[in-house]
């Protein structure tokens, strides 16, 4: 488990939420196609009170998750 990943799913258990969105940002340059990255960070926003992002990050999320499920078909 890398050291950002690690630090994304500390910061959220504490309920350091900036620290958690920080973290999962940066997973996610690294791979934009890491669900669960998307999924914490949809939630940090939801926690830190910005719905439009939230919708966005699950919006970027359901876009992802109906590619990959049309690539395994």
């Amino acid at each position: 488990m890398s050291t950002i990943l690690k630090t994304a799913i500390s910061a959220a258990l504490s309920q350091e939420w900036q620290k958690a969105i920080s973290a999962n940002q940066s997973l996610l340059k690294e791979n934009k196609e890491d669900v669960s990255s998307m999924n914490r960070l949809a939630y940090a926003y939801v926690r830190i009170g910005k719905p439009d992002e939230a919708k966005k990050a699950l919006a970027e999320l359901r876009t992802l998750g109906q590619r990959i499920k049309s690539e395994h078909q």
